[in-house]
């Protein structure tokens, strides 16, 4: 049994839409890629805020701190209770 044109057409246009979309997945995935790699390396080059965060991040300088603060008591009085 053959197929019609019409059949055959519809099958070629399914076709190419199958195509057409795995290349603009490969397209995208390769987007997303370039921009994950970039992405950092232009922040290194333009903040200096980024590159002390990042700096502090991958143990870089840390500054220690050492706050001391009074200790208030934890007891709490109350008054004594009598038991006939």
């Amino acid at each position: 049994m053959e197929k019609s044109s019409y059949e055959e057409s519809i099958e070629n246009v399914q076709n190419v839409l199958i195509r057409l979309s795995s290349d603009l997945n490969v397209y995208f995935v390769i987007v997303a890629t370039l921009n994950s790699i970039l992405h950092p390396i232009s922040y290194i080059f333009m903040s200096s805020q980024y590159r002390e965060t990042l700096k502090s991040v991958l143990g870089g300088k840390r500054k220690s701190v050492i706050s001391v603060q009074p200790r208030l008591s934890s007891f709490v009085s109350t008054p004594a209770m009598c038991v006939p």
